[in-house]
């Protein structure tokens, strides 16, 4: 479900951009038949697009609320307890879930409603047509009442009173032109989408866009026949009386009668208006770009078989192959280190049965979000320490045990904090207190210094100090984090204290 809201989205994002480019591009222009197949070639290639994928090192601004949404079909989310015994509670988040229901029931009731409305129409419409016998002429079933009616055509039907029939009144010409150049069509694949985007306004205003240019190129076409341009007004005028009968049908309205007497008056535009539809290839090119799936390329050892735990930031965790091509498996707290050791048995059965004499190591890759918790990541490290345990006793009562040390002793490594819209930084401010943070300061085993709620320009400051204070290279640093941090935070204090040309770095969760 949550897949299907992000495409509704996107595709409606881009009709949207279809609507704004249509106004700014063609509106005010005279070839109509292109005009026309702007608007239904751009409303399916906006249905198509968000299928396009392409894959970006880094994520683009538009993408991450449809990330987040993704992040959505996870269940449950686990609560991390603090450092002591690291015991790990879980609950069921219910509150989004709250909303989205709220959201689908007001979405499905709007699509109800739409659809009802023009299963009605249709309905009416068709007994119309079908309530007297028609007259074939011209290739075009003509459905001819001895009352007035409000002429409308449908596919090969034209219906109208017989009175302007044998009178051969340019509405004739006009309903016969809407049936040639197929226009009810156009209107079944907008009124389609108006089912499922019907929350959009700017795609009821492509709906009053297409019926615009019906009625333009209708125009055109009795014109073309050699009816007066005068006569053809004044009729137009006449009619300028009443509503139109049924919006999924194509009729002689009143509907713009002054901007279809106006279009009908303009000097038609050249043929170099044309290469205004090359404008919408880069259109195209940044609405995919914008939608483009983040891949973050780290590279490692050649010579390791390399698995990938994530953590995002709802601190839900998926494990699988490295290849991003491989799809990576849901684990909760409960299965993790089962699963683990399922693959990890597994990786190793593989690299035997390809390498035996050049077995090399096998390592996880912890990729975490910005926002996930330290807690949750602590854990879960221990969760595949255990795993690693549990794969070297299963593995050595088949494979030669100096194999199995060499390629399941426990090696994991964090990656940079997943970032998105290529914002690096966790701390927005610099200057700002980090609440439940401290540090201290060692040299040649004796405490030099520390801070407690810094900022990261307080770390930095510190820093500096303690290198022109102390010559000596030998530093250490003990960091205390709160139960609740999070990865992003971590690793800017952590790049902070890289800058600094700290040697070593002990991350504890207290002092």
């Amino acid at each position: 479900m949550v897949a299907f809201w992000i495409y509704l989205l996107k595709s409606s994002f881009c009709l949207t951009l279809l609507y704004g480019f249509y106004k700014l591009f063609f509106a005010s222009t005279t070839r109509f038949s292109l005009n026309r197949w702007v608007l239904v070639g751009g409303m399916l290639t906006c249905l198509l697009l968000p299928f396009v994928s392409l894959e970006l090192e880094h994520e683009p601004l538009v993408q991450s609320p449809f990330r987040l949404m993704q992040e959505w079909e996870q269940p449950v989310e686990v609560i991390p307890a603090p450092a002591a015994g690291m015991a790990e509670t879980v609950r069921p988040e219910t509150g989004h879930w709250e909303w989205l229901v709220i959201w689908m029931v007001v979405y499905l009731s709007g699509c109800t409603f739409v659809l009802l409305q023009w299963v009605a129409g249709y309905l009416r419409l068709f007994r119309w047509i079908n309530r007297q016998e028609y007259k074939e002429c011209n290739g075009l079933r003509w459905v001819l009442y001895d009352i007035p009616v409000r002429s409308f055509s449908w596919g090969t039907y034209i219906v109208m009173s017989r009175q302007e029939y044998e009178a051969s009144s340019p509405v004739c010409l006009h309903e016969e032109m809407h049936c040639r150049y197929g226009h009810c069509y156009d209107n079944l694949l907008i009124q389609l989408i108006l089912i499922f985007h019907w929350w959009n306004p700017l795609v009821w205003k492509l709906k009053h866009e297409l019926s615009g240019v019906h009625e333009y190129q209708a125009d055109e076409g009795v014109l073309d026949q050699g009816i007066d341009a005068k006569i053809y007004q004044l009729l137009l005028v006449r009619k300028a009386v009443g509503s139109r009968l049924y919006s999924m049908a194509c009729g002689f309205t009143h509907s713009s009668l002054k901007k279809r007497i106006s279009m009908m008056s303009k000097k038609r535009n050249t043929k170099w208006v044309r290469l205004r539809v090359l404008l919408a290839v880069p259109l195209a090119a940044g609405v995919v770009y914008a939608f483009a799936k983040p891949e973050v390329k780290e590279t490692s050892s050649e010579k390791a078989y390399v698995l990938e735990l994530y953590c995002n930031q709802r601190n839900h965790f998926l494990f699988g192959p490295e290849n991003p091509v491989s799809k990576k498996e849901l684990v909760d707290w409960e299965t993790m280190t089962d699963k683990v050791r399922k693959q990890l048995t597994d990786a190793f059965a593989e690299l035997y049965s390809k390498q035996k004499k050049e077995m090399f190591p096998i390592v996880v890759r912890i990729v975490a979000d910005r926002n996930a918790k330290m807690g949750a990541i602590t854990t879960a490290k221990q969760k595949l320490m255990k795993a690693y345990d549990e794969a070297r006793q299963e593995l050595s009562k088949t494979y030669p045990q100096e194999l199995v040390d060499k390629c399941l002793t426990s090696r994991f490594y964090y990656a940079s904090p997943k970032a998105y819209a290529d914002v690096p930084a966790g701390v927005a401010d610099k200057s700002v207190p980090l609440p439940g943070y401290g540090i201290q300061f060692w040299v040649d085993n004796r405490l030099a210094g520390e801070l407690k709620d810094f900022s990261l320009d307080e770390l930095s400051s510190k820093i500096m100090q303690l290198r022109e204070e102390n010559k000596a290279e030998n530093f250490a640093v003990s960091l205390k984090i709160p139960s609740d941090a999070s990865e992003g935070v971590v690793y800017d204090i952590k790049q902070v204290l890289r800058k600094g040309y700290m040697l070593k770095l002990n991350l504890t969760n207290d002092f």
